[in-house]
């Protein structure tokens, strides 16, 4: 359905002479000028010489829309267009509160009310209605006369003259029909034979389809009115066109939406049926027009509605010459579309721990982005939503993501090994993002299923208990029946459509996403009773080789290169013919972000005595398919024997996509656990030159750690800047206690006694006190373990014994408390005594002070971004070293010091900071 495409290129021939100014970015950076129109998933593109050009939407980078001054001006010409044709009578649908979703034990199920079954649903065969076409002068100047031409299906069916239109005088034309079954257009034109001079003569033919979902539209009067000043996006100057195109092309979309189980795409059509201008935009002064009769008790005759709220003259000139991606989008809601983005989990939602007793950082960001219903934007509508609009094809709208209940009656996992075979006996645990149980729309840390394969991989995921519940269905149209399946009660908007499969087999555990919308779209392509769903794993198969060992990389400079060099030690087994080198970008799970094979080595090169390595390996690549996942790079190694048989993954190496580090602790067990501007975890070196993260979670709010130490107890006090936190972990990262009073948000700042205003730091003394720096509230604020404030250091801005600008990092080191004030660029040194802090001394020799420590002999230690250098000052303050680079802490040799932060101590003799990317853990001996 091309019209307005048509309609440009019409356009394009009548042009002649006329500037054009819009502009087309390509994505190999070219630039177009001429005159652009976006049709779905296409760009149409004119340029100066009219020769037209067709771009699908991922040739394209953006379309911006200009228009010269003389095109703007509004001509003091008429401009007949059709406003919408309704017909009558309508056919009910149900939104309005005819499907209810909370009826005492029915809770999020879509019961209809029994008074719904009194509706004729649709027409009948040879039943009369009539279409009503509203036509429209929107020009500033008189229409004189003017014929019109209506047909059907290309069959003329009225015809006749018009004696004029004066300005916004609207004319009723009825036509009468005779009902026929499936799908049939309507198509009106106006000024047929060209007797008037017009705005535009793109709006002069009109069609829609006649069967069809109809929509309910209400426009602010303001905003109607400043549509009529203003050139939109297909050249006119009103509301109508510019919201008619957008519907238009919605049905253009779902004839593009083809997929295995919709190769013909959506046959499912909308239509405009109504549009009303109102002084306000409120639903409640005009559902009676919405309803039969205007009878509130009635039912609604629309199968959904839109409010466009009030808009002044300088946002609608934006806005009408912009394609509003957002409309298809939510009107897709009002025919039982649901958000696919329900779908995305972020990692702080993900309560599963690993083997190891971490979380585990897993994100889910929906596979598909470019579908209309997971992203605004010039996008498809998934199969997902195909399948279940062809099936409801006529069903009156009301009810909401029912058809997540269609799930085969028996759904299976089997699990591949690395060579393709089965893996027999591998546990599987299934974990599901919840709707109903707190805390809500996280995944919770209990399995809610569990088994393992058979001899031959596979394991019958177990029909949890459902209530029972059928939605309504007709002879033309299916419902769906939610009974037990794997997903248990499934609630209709998404919310738990996520199960996370954690599978363990040969010591080893990967993780995959189910997607409760990917078992329902097998059903629709044929697996009616069964489904079996793969998961392709890196499990080696029984008698492979052992994995190479003791992974380390090298990253090659420039850092900007990207570039790694990876070395291992053989595997312990013989007769190794090659290692397979695996990266894995993006912390997604194995499925979406698997492990891709990048290059082979062969042994034979190396000495028997030497390591294995490989360079010119990548980080931080971005794939095409990548969607919203970080660039976290993981490498890992196999050994393939002579014969093929090919071990599992080596330990990997984590290459981080972090800037710098922020804070260090060191934990009870040796860990230096470090902060990075990315959330939500901390992270550790395990001795590769890459990281292990160590996840933190609430079920409020995702933690972003900046501050953190280790108390008395083994736990980790965090400090959270953005949110204005200051939280207790355990070993494990499971929350303990929060000590902030305020919400965790950033407008929540405040300068009361226990509450925060970006708390970057905190450390703590051996009563178990927590010192805690805040930026933006100048002041050390000194609390109880248990977070009652105790009393403040500082407060107002200044440069005085007692004052700070901008204090960002904190220390105890004995009796004495370092406060890093960054602002004034010193170091100031208290005596902690039992009245309180006494002014030391402090050190000023700084450009840019992070984190201080003071040794034995009163030494003081500090990182200094502002040259990359660690500086040691006497008692008397004066500077006696500077180390320009230290040795690295789990890795051998040494490292020149770029963005030193975090210094930390946890026994007085040896000291750790942390730097920028590649983010390396240092040492250094302390006097």
């Amino acid at each position: 359905m091309r019209r307005w495409a048509s309609r440009v290129c019409l356009w394009a021939v009548c042009a002649g002479t006329v500037a054009l100014a819009d502009s087309v970015t390509l994505r190999n950076g070219e630039i177009l000028e001429g005159k652009a129109r976006q049709w779905g998933e296409r760009v149409l593109f004119w340029d100066r010489y009219g020769q037209e050009h067709d771009f699908h939407r991922e040739e394209v980078r953006s379309v911006q829309y200009q228009r010269r001054p003389e095109e703007l001006a509004k001509p003091n010409l008429p401009d007949l267009t059709v406003r919408y044709i309704e017909r009558l009578p309508r056919d009910p649908g149900f939104h309005g509160g005819f499907v209810q979703y909370d009826l005492p034990g029915k809770k999020d199920l879509g019961v209809l009310k029994p008074e719904a079954s009194q509706y004729q649903l649709h027409r009948k065969p040879g039943e009369k209605v009539t279409f009503i076409v509203h036509i429209l002068n929107a020009g500033p100047a008189p229409a004189g006369a003017f014929g019109y031409r209506i047909s059907i299906d290309g069959k003329p069916v009225a015809a006749a003259t018009i004696p004029g239109l004066k300005p916004a005088e609207e004319k009723l034309v009825e036509v009468p029909w005779a009902w026929q079954t499936g799908q049939h257009e309507i198509k009106v034109e106006l000024d047929p034979e060209g007797k008037l001079k017009e705005i535009t003569k793109l709006n002069n033919t009109f069609a829609d389809p006649i069967r069809a979902l109809t929509f309910f539209f209400a426009v602010h009067r303001t905003t109607y009115e400043t549509f009529s000043q203003v050139l939109n996006v297909v050249d006119s100057f009103n509301f109508e066109d510019w919201a008619q195109y957008h519907v238009h092309m919605m049905n253009y979309l779902f004839a593009e939406s083809k997929w295995p189980s919709a190769p013909n795409g959506i046959e499912e059509r909308v239509r405009v049926d109504k549009i009303i201008v109102v002084p306000e935009c409120d639903e409640r002064l005009y559902v009676k027009d919405q309803r039969r009769n205007g009878d509130p008790k009635e039912v609604i005759e629309y199968n959904g509605n839109w409010s466009f709220g009030k808009s002044e003259l300088d946002n609608t000139r934006r806005w009408a010459l912009s394609v509003d991606w957002g409309l298809p989008h939510e009107l897709g809601h009002q025919l039982g579309l649901v958000d696919i983005y329900q779908l995305n989990v972020d990692p702080w939602q993900n309560l599963v721990r690993r083997m190891d007793g971490t979380y585990a950082t897993l994100k889910h960001f929906y596979p598909a982005p470019a579908t209309m219903m997971h992203w605004h934007g010039p996008h498809i509508f998934s199969e997902f939503c195909a399948g279940y609009l062809n099936q409801t094809l006529g069903r009156p709208r009301g009810y909401f993501g029912d058809y997540y209940y269609d799930v085969p009656d028996k759904c299976f996992l089997k699990v591949f090994s690395i060579s393709g075979k089965p893996v027999p006996n591998a546990k599987i645990e299934l974990f599901q993002r919840s709707a109903f149980k707190p805390p809500h729309h996280f995944v919770h840390g209990e399995p809610v299923s569990q088994g393992q394969t058979d001899a031959n991989g596979i394991w019958l995921m177990p029909n949890r208990p459902a209530p029972h519940h059928r939605t309504l269905s007709g002879p033309d149209f299916k419902g769906y029946e939610l009974k037990d399946n794997p997903w248990g009660h499934i609630h209709v908007v998404g919310f738990n459509a996520m199960l996370l499969a954690r599978v363990e087999a040969a010591g080893r555990e990967e993780f995959y996403w189910l997607r409760l919308c990917d078992f329902n779209v097998a059903k629709w392509r044929g697996a009616e009773k069964e489904y079996t769903h793969p998961l392709r794993t890196r499990f080696p198969d029984a008698g492979a080789p052992e994995p190479p060992q003791k992974l380390l990389v090298n990253y090659s400079m420039p850092i900007e290169r990207k570039t790694l060099e990876l070395w291992w030690d053989r595997s312990p087994s013989p007769d190794i013919a090659r290692y397979n080198v695996y990266q894995k970008v993006g912390d997604g799970d194995e499925e979406v972000e698997p492990f891709r094979l990048v290059a082979i080595v062969d042994p034979a090169r190396f000495r028997p005595d030497q390591r294995i390595g490989h360079g010119g390996l990548k980080y931080h690549e971005k794939f095409e398919e990548h969607g919203f996942y970080t660039l976290d790079t993981w490498f890992a190694v196999t050994a393939v024997a002579a014969d093929g048989r090919e071990s599992g993954l080596s330990e990997t190496v984590h290459v981080p996509w972090l800037g710098e580090g922020r804070r260090a602790a060191v934990l009870p067990d040796g860990r230096v656990i470090f902060s990075a501007d990315r959330h939500p975890s901390l992270y550790w070196s395990p001795g590769n030159s890459g990281v292990r993260e160590f996840g933190v979670r609430t079920t409020e709010f995702p933690v972003d750690p900046y501050g953190l130490c280790a108390d008395g107890d083994g736990n980790l006090v965090v400090t959270d800047a953005g949110n204005n936190q200051v939280l207790v972990f355990d070993p494990k990262g499971t929350l303990v206690r929060r000590l902030s009073k305020q919400a965790p948000r950033r407008e929540s700042k405040s300068a009361k006694p226990g509450e925060f205003d970006w708390p970057c730091d905190v450390a703590t003394d051996v009563a178990g006190n927590l010192y805690v720096a805040e930026r933006d509230n100048h002041r050390v604020q000194v609390l109880d373990k248990t977070g009652k404030p105790l009393y403040m250091l500082g407060g107002d801005k200044g440069k005085g014994e007692k004052s700070f600008d901008r204090p960002t990092a904190v220390a105890v080191c004995g009796d004495h408390l370092l406060v890093t004030d960054e602002g004034n660029r010193r170091v100031v040194l208290y005596w902690l005594k039992p009245d309180g802090p006494l002014f030391d001394r402090e050190i000023t020799e700084l450009r840019w002070p992070d984190r201080a420590l003071m040794t034995a002999k009163e030494n003081v230690y500090v990182c200094d971004l502002g040259d990359n250098t660690l500086k040691v000052f006497d008692r008397g303050s004066k500077l006696i070293a500077k180390h320009e680079a230290l040795e690295a802490a789990f890795e051998p040799g040494h490292v020149k010091l770029d963005g030193p932060r975090g210094l930390v101590t946890r026994d007085g003799r040896t000291a750790y900071l942390v730097t920028r990317f590649p983010v390396r853990t240092l040492k250094v001996r302390l006097d």
